[in-house]
């Protein structure tokens, strides 16, 4: 275990690197002189990274729908900085529009109505202000969250008066008469969600913070200068056009200011029919996000119209909307949370793990609280299992790594840091979290469990890369984690946002296929004893005993039965290599004919799936394996022997059509008296349990 102060300068070495390392800046003239080198070759020394999201807006503070949203940009500059880059993420505040202005005018009558502390508030059931029960009430269904503050319950239907609404948002019934200034709103909640943004760990530099009025004399001449600007460029124009209008505020109502009637547009009726001789054809279709027919069309209209070629955006992500446990968050049923109540309830790491694994598609995607929860102990128990490697590192094993357990592992690590910096680069989020937390945390078990099995410890630098690698996979979703552990596990010096992603070492395909081997025939002995167990269990006749000593006898074969040479030709004839597909109807018509439907088409279809899923035509048609099968079976026997609990494991090398085969462990040569001796192919080992003395 870590000492006990530990997690705290941890914590506070995270909020230095908050508040220092993750400010981006340009070089300076001392690094690179001034027109020293040409700009683009700057870049190409240096590359940048500059990442933003459409602001929220400052109505109520962040629920977790805007967390999800920030996550993407949040984990590609996390990426950017993995990868060495200088990575800008700012963070703004939309505080322009109607709807503060709407909510400052109701209170404004409001509190003409009720009074400063609404006490002339009147009615059957009377407003109370928000506290925490005394007593907890049991909810009628306990798997899910209701939250009681926040924009959803903002919103219910039963809240007549616009102070109702802040009462349930949290805010003190004394306080909200301040709120009949539209410029407290403005002060209020933008540090709020910049406190809620940092706590879940976000790498925003907070020097480029703004909000979207005339209250930021910086965002607002910049604006002016975009308007004038899109003028000059003929661009943009001014003049009358149908609108929504508010006659109460005087003045045009766009889409998003409205409470309600979002997408309602002003509709023009024609006197006379029109016949539709043809429809046109559909040249486009949105899909999901609502800021893709406004803000997003305009933000890249402006950036062509105003910028040169090099300056324009290089990409544009959109994604649907967050469902809490697969149900919609909604207004009313409760079924919302807040960035605040997500940090608080699972934690900031927990929480973008599960909004990492909830998609990265436009389509909705779905937070599960329970993906949330489990993760709490999944990365408490890796943290002790980390804590414990280094603290008992002088227990395990040094040396040379050997040829199976070590060098299965190692590449298997080598496997999941490629794929997992793969995914992340190309933005996928959720396969680069399968890779790089759940992948790896696999193969460490399956090398604990080989391990284990052959009666050997760990081998110390595996065990540390291991350590090593997890923490820097993840620093991208889970920084508070990965940072406990790279300083205060692995005593590194520094951050981990200044560290980078591990080293792309060559992954050896045929160890990849050999560690495929083993696991797969480690579980088809399990499966043939527990299928044992089972018959026994129902009183049915077994073959063996499996509760009574035992030995395994496994049959393997390097060469393939003289009959499936036909077949793999025939495969190799209509197999189509760019659409990796087959004519299926024409296939399964010359097997046919050729009067082994039976037993070919298994072997067929067998060979079509590998192939479709990816394995090279030249290994599965041309029937070679890609490690030596006979040295890995024995590789294999101590592992099965003390998993099994088998008094004796013999690996018979047979050959089609022989009567007899040869014992691989002592050389002697064996008689074939059971029917699985006949059934082995390379790849696929027979087995033949039976008892014996003890």
């Amino acid at each position: 275990m870590a000492s006990t102060d530990s997690v705290p300068k941890a914590m506070e070495a995270l909020n230095i690197s908050k508040t220092k390392e993750l400010k981006a800046n340009a070089p300076t003239t001392d690094e690179v002189p001034l027109h020293s080198i040409p700009a683009a070759e700057l870049r190409e020394q240096q590359p940048k990274f500059f990442g933003c999201m459409a602001y929220p807006y400052m109505n109520g503070t962040l629920h977790a729908g805007h967390s999800f949203s920030v996550s993407k940009v949040e984990f590609a500059a996390g990426v950017a900085r993995m990868q060495g880059k200088r990575a800008l993420f700012p963070m703004g505040f939309h505080c322009t529009g109607m709807p503060i202005k709407a909510c400052a005018d109701k209170l404004v009558d409001e509190v003409k109505m009720f009074g400063q502390d609404f006490s002339g508030y009147k009615d059957d059931e009377p407003v109370v202000e928000e506290k925490a029960p005394v007593v907890k009430q049991i909810k009628e269904d306990i798997t899910k969250f209701k939250a009681t503050k926040g924009k959803a319950a903002a919103k219910s239907v039963k809240m007549k008066y616009q102070f109702q609404i802040m009462q349930a948002i949290g805010i003190p019934t004394v306080e909200i008469h301040k709120f009949a200034d539209p410029q407290h709103w403005l002060q209020h909640f933008p540090p709020l969600c910049r406190e809620d943004l940092t706590n879940f760990g976000c790498r925003i530099d907070w020097r480029r913070s703004f909000v979207t009025t005339d209250a930021n004399p910086y965002y607002d001449a910049f604006v002016r200068w975009q308007m004038n600007r899109l003028k000059e460029l003929n661009k943009i124009k001014f003049g009358k056009r149908y609108t929504i209008y508010s006659i109460k505020d005087g003045q045009p109502c766009m889409d998003h200011d409205r409470s309600e009637g979002e997408g309602v547009g002003p509709q023009e009726y024609t006197a006379l029919k029109i016949k539709v001789l043809e429809w046109a054809p559909k040249a486009a279709e949105a899909l999901k996000g609502d800021l893709i027919a406004n803000h997003l069309t305009f933000f890249l209209y402006s950036h062509l119209a105003l910028f040169s070629q090099e300056y324009w955006p290089q990409s544009i992500r959109a994604n649907g909307h967050l469902m809490l446990n697969g149900e919609k968050m909604s207004k009313s049923t409760g079924n919302f949370m807040t960035l605040r109540d997500l940090t608080e309830k699972y934690g900031a790491d927990a929480s973008r793990i599960a909004l990492a694994d909830a998609g990265d598609g436009v389509n909705d995607a779905n937070f599960e609280e329970d993906v949330a929860d489990t993760n709490i102990l999944r990365l408490y128990t890796l943290k002790e299992w980390c804590e414990d490697m280094v603290r008992d590192q002088d227990q395990l094993r040094t040396g040379e790594l050997n040829s199976f357990q070590d060098a299965l592992f190692n590449n298997d690590m080598n496997a999941v840091i490629k794929e997992a910096v793969e995914q992340y680069v190309n933005t996928n989020y959720k396969l680069a979290l399968k890779a790089g937390l759940y992948e790896l945390t696999s193969a460490r078990d399956f090398y604990r469990e080989a391990c284990a099995a052959a009666g050997i410890k760990l081998h110390r630098d595996l065990a540390l890369r291991y350590i090593e690698v997890q923490a820097l996979l993840l620093a991208v979703v889970a920084p508070h984690w990965s940072e406990y552990i790279w300083l205060e596990v692995l005593k590194n010096e520094g951050t981990i946002h200044n560290a980078r992603f591990p080293e792309i070492k060559e992954v050896d395909a045929s160890l990849s296929a050999k560690r495929d081997y083993v696991r797969n025939t480690a579980s088809n002995v399990n499966s043939a004893e527990g299928l044992q167990l089972k018959k026994k269990a129902k009183g049915k006749e077994t073959s063996f005993d499996p509760k009574k000593p035992k030995q395994l006898t496994i049959f393997v074969t390097d060469k393939f039965p003289a009959w499936q040479a036909k077949y793999i030709d025939l495969l190799k004839e209509m197999w189509n290599v760019e659409a990796k597909s087959v004519n299926d109807k024409e296939l399964n018509g010359k097997i046919g004919k050729m009067g082994e439907m039976k037993k070919a088409m298994p072997f067929v279809q067998n060979l079509k799936r590998r192939l479709q899923a990816g394995e090279p035509a030249s290994v599965v048609l041309e029937q070679k394996l890609a490690f030596n099968e006979k040295e890995t079976l024995l590789q294999m026997v101590p592992g099965l022997k003390r998993t099994s609990g088998l008094v004796a494991c013999h690996i018979i090398s047979v050959e089609e059509g022989s009567k007899k085969g040869t014992n691989l462990g002592d050389g002697k040569e064996v008689e074939l008296s059971v029917p699985a001796a006949e059934h082995a192919v390379p790849g696929q080992p027979t087995f033949h349990f039976e008892n014996v003395e003890a």
